[in-house]
């Protein structure tokens, strides 16, 4: 049986071929069916825009593309305290390097150690997919909203969660004589 490959949501293929040697300018702006898509793999309550510009360059010694540029996206995340949407305007640059693959992709980096590059996959990048991991890189993972507070859940106890006026001793105090 052959396995099928399951294509990115946000498919924006380049041809390093493609890539003279002035480098290669391209924006590309996601359709709405593609955001609903991104919205639902991301967690989103909504995905309004998703749009970046690019430069893709060779580099000098001709083995790796640098791609540069910035992302613009308008969403809305729940609130993780009352559930309301967060609404997040994103404007952020954007940098990576690709290259062909080697065995060492897998090797965990120290912190000071520049960003490995990114292996070429069939001659191409896409910048779709691109995009859309530094997306998610800069999405809170708890969204809230200003202002938002943690409900009361009951009235007649403190922050110590026994009844007001009462210690935690006296309630016990008071079970002991019940069973004597």
């Amino acid at each position: 049986m052959k396995k099928q490959l399951v294509e990115p949501e946000f498919f924006r293929p380049v041809n390093v071929e493609d890539i003279g040697p002035d480098g290669l300018d391209l924006e590309i702006e996601a359709d709405p069916k593609e955001r609903e898509s991104l919205r639902e793999r991301l967690g989103l309550l909504s995905l309004d825009h998703l749009v970046a510009a690019l430069r893709l360059a060779v580099s000098p010694t001709g083995i790796s593309i640098k791609v540069s540029g910035r992302y613009q996206a308008q969403l809305s995340q729940e609130c993780v305290v009352s559930l309301d949407p967060v609404e997040l305007a994103v404007d952020e640059a954007l940098e990576a390097e690709f290259g062909p693959s080697s065995e060492e992709s897998d090797v965990l980096l120290a912190l000071d150690e520049p960003e490995p590059v990114e292996p070429l996959v069939d001659g191409r990048i896409d910048l779709g997919e691109l995009v859309v991991q530094n997306l998610a890189m800069v999405l809170d993972p708890y969204p809230r909203k200003a202002g938002a507070r943690m409900p009361e859940f009951n009235q007649n106890f403190e922050n110590t969660g026994t009844p007001r006026g009462e210690s935690p001793f006296s309630v016990l105090a008071t079970l002991r004589k019940k069973d004597d």
